[in-house]
């Protein structure tokens, strides 16, 4: 029986953490005392400290009246493709951030091929040996950050998404909530070792969701339905999206789960602007 790897990583293996927004890692990762630590929390506060709330004045809107702005839903608009590694660990704490600063998320399956094609980017299975093996132990890292299990091999990945991303676009067609389907989605590919691309798979998801199965597959077979995902996926590339997950707020892009802490910042400074 094939073992899966769950939250671990070769003590052999040197600890990576790359680009500053991993510094949060590393206390737990030091274990060099208490003066280490104190010392990393310093830099910590200083390179990750929440910005200032930028001036939104002029043309960009700030010529709404308070009482309009109090009314105004922020809204986030999510990027992502269901076999996102990334978007599986953001998943959940995205819609946290929401709930708690009263926002409501835009889900946009997206084509991630032509996403990745029209960025420039490459697809993280096909990246570099080095890349890859620094991927496995990042998202064994953010894991354990998000209390979530992790396959850092999983069975069906990488996969063609399209079934999926058209079962989740017809669920917003029909005016659903998708996001428990997504995260059913996002955790077949990292967590359960299923295959997303197979509509028995995904009947069983949309199901486990509380969703109309039999409805739902019906309408993601429909023309309109894989159009509605090639306009998601332009309207990405519009945007300046290049990867999965981004999060969009008015003009301002975020992407990769470990910049939620920047969407979160905005969020608050525009609720107390609406105050």
């Amino acid at each position: 029986m094939r073992q899966r790897r769950h939250h671990r990583r070769d003590a052999g293996l040197p600890l990576l953490l790359q680009g500053r927004a991993r510094l949060q890692h590393l206390p737990r990762a030091q274990g060099s005392g208490r003066e280490g630590r104190e010392d990393v929390l310093w830099l910590l506060e200083r390179v990750v400290a929440r910005p200032e709330p930028p001036d939104r004045g002029g043309a960009s809107g700030g010529d709404l009246t308070s009482a309009r702005r109090s009314r105004a839903v922020p809204k986030i608009t999510c990027y992502f493709s269901p076999q996102s590694g990334y978007a599986y660990l953001g998943h959940a704490r995205v819609r946290a951030i929401a709930r708690a600063h009263g926002a409501a998320i835009q889900w946009r399956p997206v084509d991630i091929m032509k996403v990745f094609a029209a960025g420039g980017s490459t697809a993280p299975a096909k990246q570099s040996p080095q890349r890859n093996a620094y991927r496995k132990q990042d998202i064994v890292r953010w894991a354990k950050a998000a209390g979530v299990p992790i396959n850092t091999e999983p069975k069906f990945w990488p996969t063609d998404t399209l079934p999926a991303c058209r079962l989740i676009a017809a669920a917003i067609a029909a005016g659903e909530d998708p996001a428990d389907l997504i995260g059913a989605c996002l955790a077949a590919v990292w967590a359960r070792d299923l295959q997303i691309a197979d509509p028995e798979v995904l009947y069983q998801l949309a199901a486990e969701a509380g969703l109309d199965a039999l409805a739902l597959a019906e309408r993601a077979a429909a023309p309109e339905t894989a159009a509605l995902v090639e306009a998601y996926t332009a309207e990405a590339v519009e945007k300046g999206v290049f990867g999965s997950p981004t999060y969009v707020i008015g003009a301002d892009v975020y992407f990769g789960q470990d910049r939620l802490h920047f969407v979160e910042a905005q969020l608050a400074a525009m609720k107390e602007a609406a105050q």
